[in-house]
Parts: C-alpha cells; structure tokens; sequence
C-alpha cells in the first residue's frame, strides 16, 4: 500500500511538471508564430494543443509508463520461476513473445492513421466551440444556430466514428489475440508433455507452471492495452512539437530608434497566398510630419498595407 502510494504521488507530480512545462513551451511558441499563422490556422486548433494534447501526454506517465515497469518486472519475474520449474516448458512458453510484439506492430501501424485523425477532429470540434461562443451575437442575429449546430454535430459525428474505429482495432488485436496465443502455448505443453512419451512432469509443476503461465498473460495484456493510449500521446507529442518547432516570427536587425517620421515604399507587391496579389507595385512618400488618407472599397488593401509598415508580414 505504501509503495503504490508513493509510486502515485511520483508519477503524478513528473506527469503534472511535465504537462506545465509543456504548456508554458507551446503557450510560448504559439506567442512567437507569424501571423500570417493566424491567418490560416484557427484559434481552437491551436486550444486543443495546448489543452487536450498536453493532457494525452499526461496520461502516458501516469498510466503508460508505470504499467510499462510494473509489467516489465512481473514478466522478468515469471520467466525466472518458470525457467527453475522446467526449462523445456519455459522454452516452449517464450514462444509467446514474438507473437505479442508482431500483434503490436501491426496494432501501430493501422491505429496511426486512426490516432491522428482522432485528434484532428477532437481539434475541429474545439474550433468549432471556440468559433460559436466568441462570435455568439453574430450567429443569433443572422438565425445561424441550426448551420453552427449541424457543422459541429458533423465534427462529433466524425470524432466518433474514429474512435469507433480504434476501438475494434483494440477488440480484434489486443486481448482476444492475447488469450489465444496463451491457449495455444498451453496446448503446446498439453501435447510436448502430456501426449509425448519424452520425459514425464509432475502435476504440481505442470499446475504450477500453467499458474505461471496465466500470471505472465496478466502484464502482457496491460502492456498491449497501453498500447492504445500510447500511441495518442506519440500523436499528441507530434502535434504539440510540430507547433513548437514551426518557423518563428522574424524581425529585422536594425534596432536603432527612428531619426525621422518619413515613410517611403518603392514598388512594394503583396499576396496572402500564391498568385492572389492584393498589392501590385504600390510606391508612397510620406514626409516626416505629414499625414496621407487611404481611401478604397472594402478589401482593396488598406489594412494590408498598414500591416506591412508595421512589420507584421514580411
């Protein structure tokens, strides 16, 4: 009791330290992004990686880490008592092994895919939230409860069904798998040592070496079922690093304060996407002290080129 104690209370708090660490480097670099990032990615994506992300990434040492040891040491465990009952029968029990690690190699290669856009859709479906609460007046006014609502039924519709997908993955291949490969392993002894007139075993070691055959089965079924949650945190952690490795926001070397107000652009183009130019070869001179008006139509480029004088576009 006391040493389940202590191994919550460490888990947790690595778990707890990593995950505030993790926000504070994510929160950081979503501070640096170029805004030219706003522009395309939505605000709820970039929620759901500091929020529900780092809370999968929590999860792996909480839950995975610790079973990981634990089984780990059980598994040691039993392969020794079952190595000094009868080497012959352990040999025959390892055979188990190969079979779990290709059931988890195929687990991960089909969840992958699955995982991601698992994560993708739980992210669209924070947009969405985030989307319909912060522009709430808006969508009342224009009676655009029923379009909001059904978009964000769509997105739950499909974040269900790729969990639905996960979870058959994790019906056919992990513990059903699991007890039959043991239940093979267990008619291999039957029939090495039960039919076969090579040898004799005692029945006390053959029950006690079929005890220690289902105590083995125990962690190996804790280990493959980890395996689930595992692979979300791997997806988690690309999504949270994909942020943080992104390209920064890029300034000038210049940091010398301004000697004079005048402002003068020569032949500046401008487009927020490829061959979408909203500026074309704009040249300006503003004197120190003077003052210019722009005038236009909405989306002529105004606010595009008060952008660029602030260095927000490069």
């Amino acid at each position: 009791a006391l040493l389940h104690y202590v191994q919550s209370l460490l888990f947790n708090r690595v778990a707890v330290g990593v995950v505030q660490q993790l926000r504070i480097d994510v929160m950081d670099a979503a501070l640096r992004q170029p805004l030219s990032t706003f522009d395309t990615q939505p605000v709820g994506q970039l929620i759901s990686r500091v929020t529900n992300d780092t809370e999968v990434v929590r999860d792996l040492y909480v839950t995975v880490v610790s079973t990981v040891l634990r089984s780990m040491a059980l598994i040691g465990a039993m392969l020794v008592a079952m190595f000094t009952l009868d080497w012959r029968m352990a040999l025959i029990a390892v055979m188990i092994f190969p079979a779990v690690a290709i059931v988890m190699a195929v687990y991960q290669h089909f969840s992958t895919p699955i995982v991601r856009r698992l994560r993708r859709y739980l992210a669209d479906i924070n947009d969405g939230f985030n989307e319909a609460i912060s522009g709430m007046s808006v969508i009342q006014q224009f009676r655009q409860q029923s379009r909001f609502g059904d978009k964000l039924g769509a997105s739950s519709r499909a974040h269900f069904q790729a969990r639905m997908q996960t979870l058959r993955l994790d019906g056919v291949l992990l513990r059903p798998l699991l007890s039959l490969f043991s239940a093979m392993v267990l008619c291999g002894l039957l029939i090495q040592f039960g039919f076969s007139s090579v040898g004799t075993v005692g029945v006390g070691v053959l029950y006690a070496f079929i005890s220690y055959l289902g105590r083995l089965n125990e962690p190996l079924i804790a280990l493959t079922t980890q395996q689930s949650m595992l692979q979300q945190a791997v997806v988690a952690g690309e999504r949270i690093f994909e942020l943080m490795d992104a390209v920064q926001q890029s300034y000038g070397e210049d940091t010398r304060p301004l000697a004079a107000g005048s402002i003068e652009m020569d032949n500046v183009s401008f487009a927020y996407r490829d061959n979408q130019r909203v500026l074309n070869h704009i040249s300006m001179q503003v004197p120190a002290r003077g003052f210019v008006a722009l005038v236009g139509h909405t989306g002529s480029g105004k606010s595009t080129l008060a952008s660029l004088l602030m260095g927000y576009y490069q």
